[in-house]
């Protein structure tokens, strides 16, 4: 059975779309100016979407099984994702330990003591 003509079309949009994601994300990072939601899986990047507002190009999300038809855009998408990461990990400012409280230890409670101390109702006795 043939292709309706309709698919082709569908599948050209759907690879200008992912095109425009990764030229998007490739173009922030290499500027350094990461977006705040940068996906940081493939999952999400498939997920990822955008309205086109504040200088941020429109683009949809996608199907996981889209993504894996174009392994060329895949590969460059797993990058960029991988660069993106590493940038936000050199961007966060490392904490202080001493500003967070240490949570005290877990005593283990046994109960009824009566029955664990000797001469106190043991039953070892």
């Amino acid at each position: 059975m043939k292709k309706p003509a309709i698919a082709f079309q569908l599948e050209e949009i759907a690879r200008s779309n992912l095109e425009r994601k990764v030229g998007w994300l490739g173009t922030q990072i290499a500027n350094g100016a990461l977006p705040p939601d940068v996906p940081s899986s493939l999952r999400r990047f498939n997920a990822w979407e955008s309205e086109g507002t504040g200088g941020v190009p429109k683009f949809q999300r996608n199907a996981n099984e889209t993504l894996n038809k174009h392994p060329d855009l895949k590969a460059v998408a797993a990058q960029l994702i991988g660069a993106a990461q590493a940038a936000s990990q050199i961007n966060v400012k490392p904490r202080d330990a001493s500003l967070q409280p240490r949570r005290p230890l877990k005593v283990l409670h046994l109960w009824p003591p009566k029955l664990l101390h000797p001469g106190h109702g043991d039953l070892t006795h």
